[in-house]
């Protein structure tokens, strides 16, 4: 599950690698507390940390370490070496993730008190040591990342469907496939897909008016009906095939946005262009502020979800509807309700 390259530990970050940054970002941070802020920690922009995913990355066929440090006698380590730069890299057994739990410089011959060298044999020779190893807020930060990196990699892949299927039909016609779980190894067989989606696209041209219409129709699976990741893959699905948010239009499951005639095949362009970098569309927020049910609009603010409006527009509402101008056809539709 998780990624075997090399990653630091906190203690490394906070007491050892206190200067040789490229940039003063990440020191900031650290001085800060921001642990959050400083994820993915394998990609920090410090040299040794740089150099031990290139020692230890995803590929075992691919490490080179420069050998184990004879004097790591508590637990077995590797030494990675950039400039004056020296690095203690263990391996966990039980999970195969590498991490850096040792960093200083090379000083005076081995002479210096503060030599890298000397501090991991006195570490070792005293059991202090033991204290370099990952700790608990270690492995949960380890957690959270992995986390993250499952979700952006399974939002990614949704995206490449959305666009697989568009530009096929960017001038019409239909297409059908499914959206698995984000991790489907760890759920049963019969329960691995999300859910199955149609998009149709049709073209209307009359002599006073012309437009593309796309209709997405996603039909949840099993026990994934009212799952908070259908709703995720469905945003996902509708901001990668057209990104204004208040241009949908929602009904028993089936979403529906009318677009120049064009676009569509302007955003296939735009959504290889993301594929091809790893980037995921950004949504384009709403130009009014909607009126919907206050118990709906509220359960939708706090958990990222999206909610009909009374004019029919499907919004995701996280934005500050006072600074937005008031949706007419919203108006006209409240006005409508009985008193």
């Amino acid at each position: 599950m998780y990624r075997r390259r090399s990653r630091p530990t906190l203690r490394v970050l906070i007491e050892d690698l206190t200067s040789g940054w490229n940039g003063g970002g990440p020191k900031r941070l650290i001085d800060r507390g921001a642990l959050h802020d400083l994820l993915p920690l394998s990609e920090l922009s410090h040299p040794l940390i740089v150099k031990a995913i290139e020692a230890f990355g995803d590929d075992p066929q691919q490490d080179s370490p420069e050998g184990r440090i004879a004097s790591a006698s508590l637990y077995p380590s590797w030494e990675i070496k950039v400039a004056q730069w020296r690095g203690a890299v263990w391996r966990d057994e039980s999970t195969s993730v590498h991490w850096l739990v040792a960093g200083g410089l090379a000083k005076g011959g081995h002479q210096d008190h503060e030599d890298f060298y000397k501090v991991v044999d006195r570490a070792h020779r005293s059991g202090a040591a033991r204290a370099w190893l990952p700790t608990d807020q270690d492995v949960r930060l380890l957690k959270i990342e992995t986390a993250s990196a499952i979700d952006l990699g399974w939002q990614l892949d949704i995206q490449r469907m959305a666009y697989d299927a568009l530009r096929g039909i960017a001038t019409g016609g239909e297409c059908e496939f499914d959206v698995p779980h984000p991790v489907p190894a760890r759920i049963k067989p019969a329960e691995r897909t999300l859910a199955h989606v149609t998009v149709v696209v049709e073209s209307v041209r009359e002599d006073d008016v012309s437009w593309d219409e796309v209709v997405v129709e996603i039909a949840p699976t099993g026990r994934w009906m009212t799952d908070p990741l259908t709703q995720q893959a469905t945003l996902r699905l509708l901001v990668s095939l057209h990104a204004p948010e208040q241009d949908w239009d929602v009904g028993d499951g089936i979403f529906s946005a009318k677009v120049d005639p064009g676009r569509l095949q302007g955003r296939c362009d735009e959504l290889a262009a993301l594929v091809e970098r790893g980037e995921l569309a950004e949504p384009v927020p709403g130009a009014s502020a909607h009126l919907a049910h206050r118990g709906h609009l509220a359960e939708k603010t706090i958990n990222g979800g999206a909610v009909r409006a009374l004019c029919g527009v499907f919004f995701v509402p996280r934005q500050d509807h006072a600074s937005l101008p008031a949706c007419p056809a919203c108006a006209g539709a409240l006005g409508q309700l009985p008193e």
